[in-house]
C-alpha cells in the first residue's frame, strides 16, 4: 500500500526536530562547559527570603564589605525619587531623606528589626536604613504573603521613629501591591499621595538598580556578585504582564 504524501511530511517533520532539538541540546552543553551561564552563587546558596533580604541590606549598607561607600544606597534613592516623580509625592520625602543623610555619621542600616515602638512590638521588618531624623523601610516579599495589618504597624514605627521623614518600600515578586489586610487600599492611597510609601517589583525594579549598581561598582568581585543576583532574578522572577506589554 502506499504511503499517504501527508504521513510522509509528518515523518519529515519529526525528524528535522530530532535533529533540531539534539544540535539545540548539544550547543548548549558546549555553552555551558565554556560560560556557565545558568550557574551561580545563588543556585548553589538556595536563597530565602532572609537571604534575599540580607544581601540587599549589604549592598544598601555604606560601611559594608563592597568598599564602595553610599554609592548603591544612593543609586537606589535615586531610582525610587525618578519612578516617584510618575506618580506620588515620594519626590519630595526623598530630597528631605537625602539631605537628612548626607554626611550623616550616625546611618544605621539594619534587618529584622522589631517594632519596639508600637504596641505590636514583636513584628520584624525586613530592611530599615535610617538616622535620628528620616528612614527608609523595606519590606521584602518575594513569595510570602502578608499578615494581618503588618504594614498598617510598620507604618505606625516609622511615623514614631522617623519624624522627619520616612518612606515604607514594598517590594515585590509578582509585581502587586500589599494585601488589603495588610495595609487598606484607601491608606495605600493616602500614603503615595503623602510620599511614604512606595510598591516596587522585583522585575523591573529591583532589575533595574542592580543594573544601575552594575555600572559603578569598581572592584571586579563586587560586579560579579551584582551579576549572579542579577541573572537569579531572570531566571525566578517573571516580568509583570503590564510592564511587558509596554
Amino acid at each position: 500500500m502506499a504511503t499517504d504524501s501527508k504521513d510522509i511530511d509528518i515523518q519529515k517533520y519529526f525528524e528535522e526536530l530530532r535533529v533540531l532539538i539534539a544540535t539545540t541540546d548539544k550547543a548548549k552543553k558546549e555553552i555551558d562547559r565554556l560560560v556557565a551561564p545558568d550557574f551561580s552563587l545563588f543556585s548553589v546558596l538556595w536563597p530565602d527570603e532572609m537571604r534575599l533580604s540580607n544581601l540587599i541590606a549589604k549592598l544598601l549598607d555604606p560601611s559594608a564589605a563592597h568598599g564602595q561607600g553610599a554609592i548603591f544606597l544612593y543609586e537606589f534613592l535615586d531610582f525610587i525619587e525618578e519612578l516617584a516623580r510618575e506618580d506620588s509625592s515620594a519626590y519630595s520625602s526623598i530630597e528631605i531623606i537625602k539631605k537628612s543623610w548626607n554626611g550623616s555619621s550616625n546611618l544605621k542600616v539594619s534587618t529584622e528589626q522589631a517594632t519596639d515602638l508600637i504596641a505590636a512590638s514583636q513584628r520584624r521588618m525586613d530592611i530599615v536604613i535610617g538616622n535620628h531624623e528620616c528612614g527608609v523601610m523595606i519590606e521584602n516579599k518575594p513569595w510570602t504573603i502578608d499578615q494581618k495589618d503588618q504594614l498598617k504597624d510598620y507604618h505606625e514605627y516609622l511615623q514614631n521613629k522617623y519624624p522627619k521623614a520616612h518612606i515604607m518600600v514594598y517590594l515585590s515578586g509578582t509585581g502587586g501591591p500589599p494585601s488589603q489586610q495588610s495595609l487598606s487600599k484607601k491608606d495605600q492611597i493616602e500614603l503615595k499621595k503623602q510620599g511614604s510609601f512606595v510598591v516596587l517589583s522585583y522585575r523591573p525594579h529591583l532589575v533595574d538598580w542592580i543594573n544601575r549598581c552594575l555600572f559603578v561598582a569598581e572592584p571586579d568581585r563586587v560586579r560579579w556578585i551584582l551579576k549572579d543576583f542579577l541573572r537569579y532574578i531572570e531566571l525566578n522572577f517573571t516580568q509583570p504582564q503590564d510592564e511587558v506589554a509596554q
